[in-house]
C-alpha cells in the first residue's frame, strides 16, 4: 500500500477501533461494587487508589509514555498501551490486597497514558493537511466516541445482571474486550508524515533522551509564552479532574442510596446512550455556542454536582430526590461525550504533528497531578462525611475556581486567528 491507501485504511478503522478500545467495557458500572463488596476495600480506599493514585501514576508516567512513543512509533506504542490495560484487568481479577490493586492501577495508568498520546495522533496524521483537518478530525473522533457509548450502553444493560449471577463475569468480559482492543490496534499502519524523507536511522537511547528533553523544553517554553494554550491546559486539567472524581462519586452515591446492582447497569446504559447522542452532536454544539462552549459545560457540570449532593441531604420525597439525582447524572453524561472531542480539536489547532505529542504530554501531566490532589482531598473527606456532602463541597469550591478561570480565559481563548498574538499560535514545528 502507498501512503494515501494506508491513510484511508487508518481513517476507516479508527472509529471502529475506538468503539472497542476507547475505555473499559463492562467494568465501570460495577467497579465500585466489585472493589468494595467482593474485594473488601473501603469507599475511601477506592477513591484514593482508583482515582488519586491512578491519576498520580498517570501524571508521572506521561513523560515515559511520550519517550516510549517517540522510540517505538505511534502504532507499536498503541499496541503496548492496550497490552498494559489488559494486564491491569488481570491484576484486578486476582487482587487480594492494596498492593496488587496499586499494581493494577499502575498498569492501567501507563496504558492509558500511552493511548492518550498515540490514538489522536494516529488519526490526525492520517488526515489531509488542509484547513478542514480539524473539523474532519472532530467528526471522525466524535463518531468513534458515539459508537463506543452505544456499545457501552449495550454492555451496561447486562453488566448488573451478570454481576448478580457472578461478580467476576463482567470483569472477565472487560479483560476479553481489552484483548480484542489490542488485536484491533495492531491493524493500524505506521505512517511517515514526511512522505519524501529517507528511512530514519534510529538513534541511541541516550541521544534520543537528550533530543527529547530539548524538544520538550521547547514546547514547554512555547506553552508558557502562549496564554491561549496555558489556559486551555489549566481548564482541561481541572475539568477532567472533576469528571474523574464525580464518576467514582456517582457510584458511591448509588451505593449509599441502596440501589441494587441490577439497576446499576440499566442506569449507566442510559447514561452511555446520552453521552453517545451528544458526542455525535459535538459539531452542532460547537456551532451553537462557539467560544462559549467551555463556559456552558462548566456551568451545567458544576450545577449538576451541587444538585447531586443537595437533594440527597435535604428532606424531599424519595422519588423526587432520586429523579433529580438521576437528572444530574444525565447532565454530566451529556457533557462528557462532546467535551473530549471538542477539547482535542481546540488543543491541536495551530499545531503540527511533531509538537502534538508534547502538547498532550504537558496537558495530561497537569491533568493527572491536579486530579490526584483533588481525588486525595475527596478520599480524606469521605472518611469524615458522606458522599452527598462531598458532592456539595466539591460543587461549591468548583463554582469559585471556574468563575475566576473563565473570566481570565475570556480574552485569551476562543478568538479568531487574526486576534491572537503570534506567540499564542506559533507552535507549528519543533526548533
Amino acid at each position: 500500500m502507498n501512503f494515501e491507501e494506508k491513510s484511508k485504511f487508518n481513517v476507516k478503522l479508527y472509529p471502529i477501533y475506538k468503539m472497542f478500545a476507547w475505555d473499559l467495557l463492562f467494568y465501570y458500572a460495577i467497579s465500585f461494587l466489585f472493589l468494595t463488596e467482593v474485594k473488601g476495600f473501603s469507599s475511601a480506599d477506592v477513591v484514593l487508589l482508583d482515582v488519586s493514585i491512578y491519576t498520580l501514576f498517570k501524571g508521572f508516567l506521561q513523560l515515559p509514555a511520550t519517550i516510549l512513543t517517540d522510540k517505538l512509533g505511534k502504532r507499536f506504542s498503541l499496541v503496548v498501551g492496550n497490552i498494559y490495560i489488559a494486564f491491569s484487568m488481570l491484576f484486578i481479577i486476582i487482587c487480594s490486597n492494596l498492593i496488587v490493586l496499586a499494581l493494577a492501577e499502575f498498569c492501567m495508568a501507563f496504558g492509558f497514558a500511552i493511548k492518550s498520546i498515540t490514538e489522536p495522533n494516529i488519526l490526525y496524521d492520517s488526515l489531509p493537511d488542509n484547513e478542514k483537518r480539524g473539523k474532519i478530525f472532530s467528526k471522525l473522533d466524535g463518531r468513534g466516541s458515539a459508537l463506543y457509548y452505544f456499545l457501552n450502553a449495550v454492555s451496561l444493560l447486562s453488566t448488573g445482571f451478570l454481576y448478580a449471577v457472578n461478580p467476576y463475569l463482567p470483569v472477565l468480559l472487560c479483560f476479553i474486550f481489552s484483548i480484542l482492543a489490542t488485536v484491533a490496534s495492531s491493524s493500524f499502519y505506521s505512517l511517515n508524515t514526511n512522505r519524501n524523507s529517507k528511512k530514519e536511522v534510529i538513534p541511541k537511547a541516550t541521544d534520543r533522551i537528550a533530543e527529547y528533553s530539548k524538544e520538550l523544553h521547547y514546547v514547554f517554553r512555547q506553552i508558557f509564552k502562549s496564554s491561549r494554550l496555558r489556559y486551555l491546559i489549566i481548564f482541561y486539567g481541572l475539568f477532567q479532574s472533576l469528571i474523574a472524581v464525580t464518576t467514582t462519586l456517582d457510584r458511591s452515591l448509588l451505593t449509599d442510596l441502596n440501589v441494587p446492582a441490577q439497576y446499576f447497569g440499566i442506569i449507566y446504559a442510559l447514561l452511555s446512550i446520552l453521552s453517545g447522542v451528544f458526542s455525535r452532536s459535538q459539531g452542532f454544539i460547537h456551532k451553537k455556542f462557539r467560544n462559549k462552549v467551555l463556559t456552558v459545560f462548566s456551568i451545567f457540570f458544576i450545577c449538576s454536582c451541587i444538585v447531586s449532593g443537595l437533594f440527597t441531604l435535604v428532606w424531599v420525597s424519595a422519588i423526587v430526590s432520586f429523579l433529580l439525582i438521576l437528572m444530574s447524572f444525565g447532565v454530566r453524561a451529556s457533557i462528557k461525550g462532546p467535551f473530549y472531542t471538542l477539547y482535542k480539536q481546540y488543543l491541536t489547532n495551530f499545531t503540527a504533528s511533531s509538537v502534538r505529542p508534547k502538547i498532550y504530554t504537558a496537558t495530561y501531566l497537569f491533568e493527572n497531578l491536579c486530579g490526584a490532589l483533588i481525588a486525595f482531598g475527596i478520599s480524606r473527606l469521605l472518611e469524615v462525611t458522606s458522599t452527598a456532602m462531598s458532592f456539595l463541597v466539591l460543587g461549591i469550591i468548583s463554582t469559585f475556581v471556574f468563575a475566576i478561570l473563565l473570566y481570565r480565559m475570556k480574552s485569551r481563548v476562543g478568538l479568531k486567528p487574526e486576534q491572537y498574538k503570534k506567540e499564542d499560535i506559533n507552535l507549528v514545528d519543533l526548533k
